[in-house]
């Protein structure tokens, strides 16, 4: 069940409407606990809405829940990087390419947090 409510949660961060998402977020988490991915999302959707602090804290559980998990580390580097926070986005971007190392987004944003620390 709560991977509906994280689907549609999806659908409404596509659309811009992040309350929303936020919301089906919180209510997949309500029913699985121990899913990394919502929060994540969940993360990404507060970042998103310009609450990088609260993408931060989010992210960070979906990392605790699964440590191997490269898009919360992504999400978490956008998130630092936003908050000026340099040192800390590389160090997530880091284990972001070592867990997808074919992503050029954590290679392009990596870069972004050198270039700005």
């Amino acid at each position: 069940m709560g991977m509906a409510y994280y689907q549609r949660g999806n659908c409404h961060r596509n659309l811009k409407d992040y309350d929303s998402a936020i919301a089906d977020y919180n209510k997949a988490i309500e029913l699985d606990p121990t899913d990394a991915f919502p929060y994540s999302v969940l993360g990404l959707a507060y970042f998103q809405k310009g609450e990088a602090a609260e993408a931060v804290e989010h992210c960070t559980v979906g990392i605790e829940l699964n440590p191997r998990y490269g898009f919360a580390y992504k999400s978490r580097g956008l998130a630092n990087l936003k908050m000026g926070e340099f040192e800390a986005a590389i160090a997530d971007f880091d284990k972001a390419v070592e867990f997808e190392p074919n992503s050029p987004f954590a290679y392009f944003n990596r870069g972004n947090a050198h270039r700005n620390a």
